[in-house]
């Protein structure tokens, strides 16, 4: 299962060195009792500099795992794979490119089957 999101171009139009940061929803897939695991964050994006990806899980103020995305001048989808579990999952993007656009995102996840 996956869930896609279309975010918009940020552009802030100055050379100042700055990071441009977008922050999730809290995901729990309409299946807010059920545990999941994560598998992969799949990015459709271009950025002059890297791009970090923080995960955070059952709404944890410090993040669980950090991903970083390499730089691309064209907007181009990247995968990376995870292994994290939980009921739901909140990302935090961020670039210091000052032209970062973000077409998408993608979670996948998988149920994770109760015990009796």
């Amino acid at each position: 299962m996956a869930v896609n999101g279309k975010i918009q171009e940020l552009n802030n139009g100055s050379l100042a060195t700055t990071t441009a940061i977008i922050k999730t929803k809290r995901f729990d897939f309409e299946l807010p009792e059920e545990r999941k695991r994560f598998n992969h964050i799949i990015l459709n994006y271009k950025s002059g500099s890297a791009v970090s990806v923080d995960i955070y899980v059952d709404g944890s103020a410090s993040s669980s795992q950090t991903l970083s995305y390499v730089s691309q001048v064209t907007v181009g989808a990247v995968s990376k794979k995870i292994n994290v579990t939980g009921k739901t999952i909140e990302l935090k993007v961020s670039s210091s490119d000052n032209v970062f656009a973000l077409e998408s995102l993608s979670i996948e996840y998988a149920l994770i089957p109760r015990t009796p």
